[in-house]
């Protein structure tokens, strides 16, 4: 029945044992030659199954690194952000504490200032009393 309609040049595929179609030789459509005819590139065809494997291998590693540099380079971000914050922090800690400090160094000078005025005073005062005692009294004064 096949070489009948095979004369009516109508292609019908040959089907196997199970019932799956078995693709005859006008209907291959693949540009690898038959099974039974040997190749002339011999190695280069080799090379060409090859290449695709290889080339898979390697874009999947480049892949794997892009994925991981980009992991990297996130956490690295993170981790400047957290510093920054850190030192954003340290320098708010800082200004705080050198306020504090201004205030006490203030506060201390008041201290001092009112301190000093004060021995100022009592010694104006310790020394006007003795320059009073030491002082003669007119009538003991030579003339």
């Amino acid at each position: 029945m096949e070489e009948e309609k095979r004369k009516e040049n109508v292609i019908v595929p040959e089907t196997a044992a199970g019932g799956a179609d078995v693709p005859n030789e006008a209907t291959s459509s693949s540009t690898q030659p038959p099974a039974g005819v040997n190749n002339d590139s011999g190695p280069q065809d080799v090379r060409r199954r090859e290449e695709p494997a290889s080339l898979r291998r390697l874009s999947e590693a480049m892949e794997g690194w892009k994925i991981k540099q980009a992991e990297l380079q996130r956490k690295l971000m993170e981790e400047f952000d957290h510093m920054g914050k850190d030192l954003s922090q340290m320098q708010h800690e800082a200004a705080n504490f050198k306020s504090e400090i201004d205030i006490v160094k203030e506060g201390l000078q008041r201290r001092a200032s009112v301190e000093m005025s004060h021995r100022v005073r009592t010694s104006v005062l310790a020394i006007r009393s003795k320059s009073t005692e030491d002082v003669p009294k007119s009538k003991d004064v030579p003339k």
